[in-house]
């Protein structure tokens, strides 16, 4: 989904995001653009988690989503995170309330983000089919902006950093 930058006509067709991004509701893939690293050193990386029931979410990554849907508010609708001091993220297991903390952290990001030319794109889906992964790999960018005058992409993924699960 892209916002409101002005980009050449090329552009046009992009739906503008108007809604908020649900982070919880996503899906993930086995091959996500994230995990290509690993699995390509690693070749039964994929199988041997399979193996594995999925663990219950853990308050990192919960915090994480959170801060997520800060900065997706934010560069959706040009507010500043500081904007969603208080407000409280429901997330799988855990509620988290949006502290002093995850607003620096998402004013870093989206500040950062807001400095880069091009049009942005927000939670934009893609797939690797031509990259002829041997499983079906896709995922959600969390921004990225097209600058086509200078034949650009700047693809920004938020890492939030803290602490490990148990």
């Amino acid at each position: 989904y892209a916002t409101g930058r002005d980009q050449p006509d090329a552009m046009q067709g992009v739906p503008d995001m108007t809604d908020g991004v649900n982070h919880k509701a996503r899906s993930h893939f086995p091959w996500a653009a994230s995990d290509s690293a690993a699995n390509w050193t690693c070749p039964g990386k994929i199988a041997l988690c399979a193996l594995f029931p999925e663990q219950p979410e853990a308050e990192y990554a919960a915090r994480g989503t959170a801060v997520h849907e800060c900065n997706d508010k934010a560069l959706m609708t040009g507010a500043d995170p500081s904007d969603f001091l208080g407000d409280v993220v429901k997330t799988d297991a855990h509620e988290i309330t949006i502290t002093e903390k995850e607003v620096e952290s998402s004013r870093l990001y989206v500040e950062f983000v807001r400095s880069l030319p091009g049009k942005l794109l927000v939670e934009q889906k893609f797939e690797l089919t031509k990259l002829e992964t041997p499983f079906p790999s896709c995922g959600t960018v969390d921004a990225a902006l097209l600058d086509l005058p200078a034949r650009h992409i700047h693809i920004v993924d938020y890492k939030n950093g803290t602490g490990f699960g148990e």
